[in-house]
Parts: C-alpha cells; sequence; structure tokens
C-alpha cells in the first residue's frame, strides 16, 4: 500500500520555528563568542529587512542584527557584524528589546524567546529558547 500527501505542509509543522529558533541560537552564540575574542561589547536585537538602522522595531519577527562597538576611546560608531533575516511566516516574540552581552560573555539579563509557526494558532509547537545571563541556551 502507498500513502501519498498532497499538502507537503503536513510535513513542515513547525519547521519554520524550528529554523528561525536555530538561527537566533547561531546568533546568541556568535554574539558571545565574538564579545569573548575581542573583549568589546556586542548587540543583538530586531531590526526591519533590509534597513540601515540598528534596532528599530520591537518585532524579532522581521529579523535581527549582531553589531559590535568600542567604548574605551570614547563614542564610536557600532559595527555591524551580522544581519539574519529567518523568512515569512514565524511570529518571534521575546522578553527584550535587545540582548547586550558584555566583553566577559556574559548579559546583564536572561531573555526568553518564542517562535511559532503562524499557521499552529494553538501554539503547540512553538519553541522556546531561554539564554541565561552566561549565555547558555535552553531549548524547550
Amino acid at each position: 500500500m502507498m500513502v501519498t500527501f498532497s499538502d507537503t505542509g503536513f510535513f513542515q509543522n513547525g519547521l519554520k520555528a524550528e529554523n528561525a529558533s536555530n538561527q537566533m541560537e547561531d546568533t546568541m552564540n556568535f554574539a558571545k563568542r565574538y564579545a569573548l575574542g575581542t573583549g568589546l561589547r556586542v548587540v543583538v536585537c530586531p531590526t526591519k529587512a533590509e534597513s540601515t538602522e540598528f534596532c528599530d522595531v520591537e518585532d524579532w519577527s522581521e529579523g535581527w542584527v549582531v553589531y559590535s562597538y568600542d567604548t574605551s576611546g570614547g563614542l564610536v560608531a557600532p559595527k555591524l557584524l551580522r544581519r539574519t533575516e529567518p523568512g515569512n511566516d514565524v511570529a518571534i516574540t521575546s522578553t527584550l528589546e535587545k540582548v547586550v552581552v558584555n566583553g566577559l560573555g556574559f548579559s546583564d539579563v536572561m531573555s526568553v524567546f518564542t517562535f511559532q509557526d503562524e499557521k499552529d494558532l494553538a501554539g503547540k509547537d512553538a519553541i522556546t529558547l531561554n539564554v541565561s545571563k552566561v549565555m547558555n541556551i535552553i531549548r524547550s
């Protein structure tokens, strides 16, 4: 007996949220490694797709940037390190407007990110990333 599925969405339920959460986990690990490697403060914050501004929105669903800045010699323009656009149909919420990682690789506060496919109205396949002050990530 052969079974076929005409709607490939059956297999992709939760995949967009999974991919976006993997991108965020990779971003947080990158931010910590960069901060530790350079001793500079690193910021991760939401931004509009293809925007030239940093931290210009509160909605993480459009994408986010990683940037660093060196305040040792006075105020210096931020340096863009990475931009991520997770794609359509994923709702991303966070407890913070931005995550700041100091030169020792620590954040001042814990952050929580929730990723949910927009088709998953009940949230049964939502993915949560808890990012600790030492930038360890727990997925649930």
